[in-house]
């Protein structure tokens, strides 16, 4: 095939492509001519690591391994987020090693012996990165800090970094869209479910937080390259390929994770986690005897927010408890606070004196304990608006830097 019979196969690639999608992935824009620039030799010798799972695919379906194995590149390493590879395994609990079926490539995960906390033992086995050239990573995040994947990424730029070695991040929609939002970390509640100090709804996509973390976080900046994508506006997406963990099936349950996964740490409260309504409904039990009418002004609140929802009852079997509440979704969550509607709901129980337990991950999830200090009267409401709007703008400004696209996420103060 002649030079221009390849240029006009690329041409009509790109504008079938743009014909199908609005945007292309950081995975769909590899050039060989970049591939080539991670080698000293400038050709595609070097061995890579794959940071991916089950969401790591081109938008046609095809695999960021096998894509990255099609164009010469020598993947020795698949290493797996919590889920593991296949996205199956349940939050918290261990991922072990295996190997790809398909390319009988190791996989090696990423997330130690679990436990949605502890950041120790979660960083890449340094035998692992002595047999590789470049870390390459492709995660679908879910907007939102607590969500691990994001600690993985950050995980991973602190090894490269301490190794030398290169690192691509194939950047990625943030599914929420363009809100930012919410507290930032206290330096006492770094976990993995908060590692960094960014906003609870951060806004961003996988790449610009990486160079965040780069610029910002890393005593030693790590050979970061990121591959962006084209024509990406921010817009929330309206649909999931892949799930991204077995309760967040869906982009309802996505949208729902926005402040039903802070919602989920606090008692009595059931937001369907491990059923088919997983981050989609809120629920409290039968035996609470709570009044029909109360879950109607419930429902008048979240309609505020474009948040839809009608009745809805379940017998959850691991707690052996009947629930009863709503079942919600969302058409426009890139007009929905998320952290509005998680301290307008919470004032609203608190009220009707609903007692609320939190679990010892919400703060940490929460990444400072002003809200559960405000739910217990020990903090002021406008002692907690101001010091969260305040680190917002700080941390805004800051992140300009990073951020790769024309449209910037939109700061959303309380």
């Amino acid at each position: 095939m002649n030079g221009y019979m390849r240029l006009l196969v690329v041409a009509i690639s790109l504008t079938v492509h743009s014909c199908i999608f609005s945007y292309s992935l950081g995975v769909e824009n590899l050039s060989d001519s970049f591939l080539c620039s991670l080698s000293a030799h400038q050709d595609k010798g070097f061995r890579v690591g794959l940071i991916a799972n089950q969401t790591s695919c081109d938008q046609l379906g095809a695999r960021t391994v096998d894509v990255l194995l099609k164009r010469g590149v020598r993947v020795l390493y698949l290493l797996a987020p919590e889920h593991g590879f296949n996205g199956k395994t349940p939050a918290g609990l261990p991922v072990a090693h295996c190997v790809d079926r398909k390319t009988g490539i190791p996989i090696v995960s990423m997330y130690g012996a679990g436990g949605d906390t502890t950041i120790t033992g979660k960083q890449i086995n340094k035998n692992i990165l002595n047999q590789i050239d470049v870390l390459f990573f492709d995660l679908q995040d879910s907007g939102m800090r607590h969500y691990t994947y994001i600690s993985t990424m950050l995980c991973a730029l602190e090894s490269a970094a301490l190794c030398n070695k290169k690192i691509v991040i194939l950047d990625r929609p943030n599914p929420l869209g363009a809100i930012m939002e919410g507290p930032l970390v206290d330096a006492d509640l770094k976990s993995f479910i908060s590692i960094a100090p960014i906003p609870l709804r951060h806004g961003m996509t996988n790449g610009e937080l990486a160079r965040y973390f780069n610029q910002h976080m890393l005593k030693k900046a790590a050979d970061l390259h990121v591959v962006p994508m084209r024509f990406y506006n921010r817009e929330p997406m309206h649909k999931l390929s892949h799930q991204l963990s077995p309760n967040i099936p869906s982009i309802q349950s996505c949208y729902g994770y926005s402040f039903l996964g802070i919602m989920g740490e606090i008692e009595p409260f059931d937001v369907g986690v491990g059923s088919s309504m997983a981050f989609q409904s809120l629920l409290l039990p039968e035996t609470s005897l709570f009044p029909a009418y109360e879950w109607s002004k419930v429902r008048s609140l979240l309609a505020k927010y474009g948040i839809h929802s009608r009745y809805y009852s379940y017998y959850n079997q691991r707690k052996r408890k009947a629930y009863s509440g709503l079942e919600l979704s969302m058409h426009d969550i890139g007009r929905t606070s998320s952290f509005s509607v998680l301290l307008e709901l919470l004032h609203f129980f608190k009220k009707l004196n609903v007692s609320l337990t939190f679990s010892k991950a919400f703060n940490k999830a929460m990444g400072t304990p002003l809200v559960q200090n405000l739910c217990k009267g020990n903090c002021q409401p406008f002692t907690m608006r101001s010091k969260v709007n305040t680190q917002l703008e700080q941390f805004y400004k800051q992140a300009q830097s990073s951020f790769l696209y024309d449209t910037k996420p939109r700061m959303h103060k309380v």
